[in-house]
């Protein structure tokens, strides 16, 4: 269905431990990073951001977009713990607090409605 629709699907993280995810093993920066890269592309859009049940992994990618878009820690994590509920997890928010966002570049023509504003003079990654 998706192919006749012309929706491109993308699986971050599908290496040999995509499997291997646990409430002891949060997402990788690697694959946090590579999706901030896919949300922050225009091309990319419409974009749907999800995971198996759209609490953890997903909360993990949109916390640390909320981080790039400049919200306090405070309204990141009480965002990621309104949508995960009661199963919110202690190393994920970790995640979210430490993540450097000097990780992420933001292309000079974001989506608007990011409301982000590219860096002059941040090399590209």
């Amino acid at each position: 269905w998706a192919s006749e629709q012309r929706i491109q699907l993308v699986r971050l993280g599908a290496g040999a431990d995509a499997n291997m995810l646990s409430p002891w093993k949060p997402v990788s920066e690697e694959v946090v990073v590579e999706g901030l890269r896919r949300v922050l592309d225009p091309s990319s859009y419409p974009l749907l951001v999800m995971c198996n049940l759209g609490r953890h992994r997903t909360g993990t990618l949109i916390g640390c977009l909320r981080k790039l878009q400049r919200w306090s820690l405070t309204s990141v994590l009480e965002e990621y713990r309104r949508h995960a509920c009661a199963k919110s997890r202690h190393l994920n928010e970790q995640f979210i607090e430490l993540f450097d966002i000097d990780l992420v570049r933001v292309p000079e023509h974001s989506p608007p409605q990011l409301h982000l504003q590219a860096e002059r003079g941040k090399p590209a990654g």
